[in-house]
């Protein structure tokens, strides 16, 4: 579970391949699925001891028949000779819900929830640094400091998915050498002028949110997190957030 572009795929693959070496995956949208889907993976695989890996994405985007599908699908899992594991991805926004797909949670032995990349801002550095390996190749480039600042100082809204697509569109700037800020895209650069610690963060998103719902109210905002108007001022500007 966790927030879209969080990492979840990335996290369950690279658990698989680590336990699993020589193990296949196989990746399915779930809202795509059916008893076919089953039988075609089956004939793709060759027959091996090592379990394979069934990743269903976006189970929380189902509808009544489609969990219908995936269940069926699951039975046909379970009563197969063959090793497998099983994973699915949802957003954990949605597991507090009485959406369709909770019908399925009953497959699944455990849950993990994958923070978002504001929330891990001592792993950032490292995570960059395998973003950046998987996405410049061979190539011999690395980030500067200067950018790594830039980078851990950023929010990442959209998670793994934005820092992959920011550090592409360095690349193209600087294809070899060392990343500098000024080759970063400029939302980058929007930050807050110190980096938060991740109990910061999270009370960063709570602001937010209750600023959302009270549609930019201050005073209703401040109300509902039961703290004074000055404040949440004071948090506003020490958090950077400008605008709702």
């Amino acid at each position: 579970m966790g927030e879209t572009g969080s990492g979840k795929f990335s996290l369950v693959t690279e658990i698989y391949h680590r336990t699993s070496p020589g193990g296949r995956s196989l990746v399915f949208d779930a809202a795509n699925i059916s008893r076919h889907s089953y039988d075609d993976a089956e004939e793709a695989l060759e027959a091996t001891l090592v379990p394979t890996l069934y990743i269903l994405r976006n189970i929380d985007e189902l509808s009544t028949d489609g969990v219908e599908r995936l269940d069926t699908f699951l039975i046909a899992l379970a009563e197969s000779d063959r090793p497998a594991y099983v994973a699915a991805t949802l957003s954990d926004a949605n597991l507090d819900s009485d959406l369709p797909f909770r019908d399925l949670l009953t497959h699944f032995q455990q849950a993990v929830t994958v923070p978002p990349l504001r929330h891990r801002i001592e792993d950032l550095p490292d995570l960059v640094l395998r973003v950046l390996t998987t996405v410049a190749g061979r190539r011999d480039v690395s980030i500067g400091p200067a950018a790594m600042r830039v980078i851990t100082g950023y929010t990442w809204p959209r998670n793994f998915r934005q820092l992959e697509e920011a550090l592409k569109s360095a690349l193209l700037k600087r294809p070899v050498g060392e990343i500098q800020p000024e080759d970063l895209p400029g939302y980058c650069h929007n930050t807050a002028h110190r980096h938060l610690s991740g109990m910061e963060a999270m009370e960063r998103d709570v602001i937010v949110k209750a600023l959302h719902a009270a549609e930019g109210n201050r005073v209703q905002a401040a109300a509902a997190l039961g703290i004074a108007r000055s404040s949440l001022y004071r948090k506003l500007k020490s958090f950077g957030i400008t605008t709702i």
